[in-house]
């Protein structure tokens, strides 16, 4: 079974593209700027992805990934759809970012979404500390969120 997918050249992830891949646990779509609805849905042993060219990310994009525990952003915050998160359970989760993005995240789209409650309202009213990263603290769904910088 496939475990690993790594696809440096695709710009489009379609609709359900790994729906229901139980297998994968991470996955690296560099220069992807589209993802398709529930593109990662039930995908339970998805741990990582890295999405740094994504401009939006969709309706239940990784609803059911009960194992998602890292998320990998570029320097200009996506716009959201809903429960991009739903059902995941109880879990802490690493959005990395970026270093110097963080102005951009805590005032940019990312933080006027109308849909930000997917991510849990994160940084609605809240700023960044100036350091390597930010603890949100415990959102909807009893997610917790800590956003950390990398250098591309």
């Amino acid at each position: 079974a496939v475990t690993s997918v790594n696809f440096p050249v695709a710009t489009t992830i379609g609709n359900n593209a790994f729906s229901g891949c139980r297998a994968v646990t991470s996955v690296n779509f560099p220069v992807a700027t589209t993802i398709g609805n529930n593109a990662f849905y039930d995908c339970t042993a998805l741990t990582s992805v890295s999405i740094p060219a994504v401009t939006n990310i969709p309706n239940y994009a990784f609803s059911g990934c009960t194992a998602l525990t890292s998320v990998t952003l570029g320097a200009t915050p996506p716009t959201l759809g809903t429960n991009i998160l739903d059902g995941i359970g109880a879990r802490t989760i690493t959005v990395r970012i970026p270093t110097g993005s963080q102005t951009t995240y805590g005032s940019g789209s990312f933080y006027n979404s109308s849909t930000v409650d997917s991510w849990g309202s994160a940084f609605k009213g809240r700023g960044w500390n100036g350091g390597t990263s930010y603890a949100y603290g415990t959102v909807n769904n009893n997610i917790t969120l800590v956003f950390a910088t990398y250098t591309p």
